[in-house]
């Protein structure tokens, strides 16, 4: 009925009676009978209620729900996003949203449909609705229902659709604002399309850093998984496309100098255990330039745990190689069948046994 759609119109906007009266020209009481579908509207009363609320006049005159229920409707704008189907009117979306207006999922779901709707028509309204949609679900976000979504990232999502708005000074400002974590290539591309070029270098050297400090960290997770299962030709070849990635990495700073000498040690342990030449492995690692790891190569700790042998924990920190590589060996046991080959490896390195 057109009065149910006034009031909840009205009541999303927290606009009192009084207020909305004195908007229209009119009286509360003439207000409240509307809202009761006790009087009719005049049309240009009409006019002014559907560009106060940005909603049509057949929205208000004719249109009618046509989900049965609250979770219908979720489920469907559900299966419309995942499918790009665009079969629910922007009036639905609305009228559902102001009736449950506390409902975490249902604007959740609104706005990714408003988002794919958008993409595929460019009509910015979308957007402004999938911005209040996104609003209200911070406003009523409690972390204990919504263990599938941070508030991270619903702060984010609002700064994805700034980005689509081209609205890159916002962007900036709500991410400093909302302090948002790991966003600071949209901050990097936000200081690009405003032309603070050296800011967005800065920015994207850290990035790329950071980056890069997380594809070496994942590679240590691999090949201390592979080194226990025994899997030693695909350490092998993980370790070689390591070192050759670090090796890649143009660093004035040689930021990743330190870590390379571990890759390294580990390369010379998978040729000695493949019978592999590791001259050019231990050579390197003979060169005083290589003796130390600096605790800044992985990103957010001065720590890296590194395993090998038996699944007891090493933790390493700024140590130098040789103090490293004894500790990895003596940590490993007696009984491994590749211990024999870490004590020689060692004596090979350092001409000196891992016990003097």
């Amino acid at each position: 009925m057109l009065g149910d759609k006034i009031y909840s119109l009205r009541k999303n906007r927290k606009i009192s009676q009084e207020e909305f009266a004195e908007i229209l020209n009119t009286s509360r009481q003439a207000v409240s009978k509307w809202e009761r579908n006790e009087s009719k509207l005049d049309i240009d009363k009409l006019v002014t209620i559907a560009k106060l609320f940005n909603v049509s006049i057949d929205f208000l005159l004719s249109h009618e729900i046509s989900y049965s229920d609250v979770d219908t409707f979720i489920k469907e704008l559900e299966h419309c996003a995942s499918n790009n189907l665009l079969t629910i009117s922007i009036d639905d979306i609305r009228l559902w949203c102001s009736k449950y207006i506390n409902h975490f999922k249902l604007h959740i779901y609104a706005k990714n449909y408003l988002v794919i709707a958008y993409l595929n028509n460019k009509n910015d309204e979308y957007l402004d609705l999938a911005l209040t949609c996104l609003n209200k679900a911070i406003e009523v976000y409690n972390p204990e229902d919504n263990d599938n979504i941070s508030l991270n990232d619903l702060h984010k999502s609002i700064c994805d659709i700034y980005e689509m708005q081209q609205k890159y000074e916002l962007a900036k400002e709500y991410i400093k604002k909302h302090n948002i974590y790991d966003y600071n290539i949209m901050l990097a591309k936000c200081e690009l399309q405003l032309e603070n070029y050296d800011d967005a270098l800065e920015l994207a050297s850290k990035i790329y850093l950071e980056s890069s400090s997380n594809i070496i960290n994942a590679s240590f997770v691999q090949l201390s998984v592979l080194l226990n299962k025994n899997k030693i030709k695909e350490a092998y070849d993980l370790v070689k496309w390591t070192i050759e990635f670090i090796n890649s990495i143009n660093n004035s700073d040689n930021f990743f100098k330190g870590v390379l000498s571990l890759f390294v040690y580990l390369r010379a342990v998978c040729e000695k255990i493949l019978n592999i030449n590791c001259d050019e492995s231990i050579n390197i690692l003979k060169r005083e330039d290589l003796k130390r790891i600096n605790e800044t190569t992985i990103s957010n700790s001065n720590v890296m745990k590194y395993y090998f042998g038996k699944s007891d924990e090493f933790m390493l920190v700024d140590i130098n190689v040789k103090e490293t590589i004894k500790a990895i060996t003596n940590q490993t046991s007696k009984e491994d069948k590749y211990y024999n080959i870490l004590i020689n490896l060692y004596k090979e390195i350092f001409g000196e046994d891992t016990d003097e």
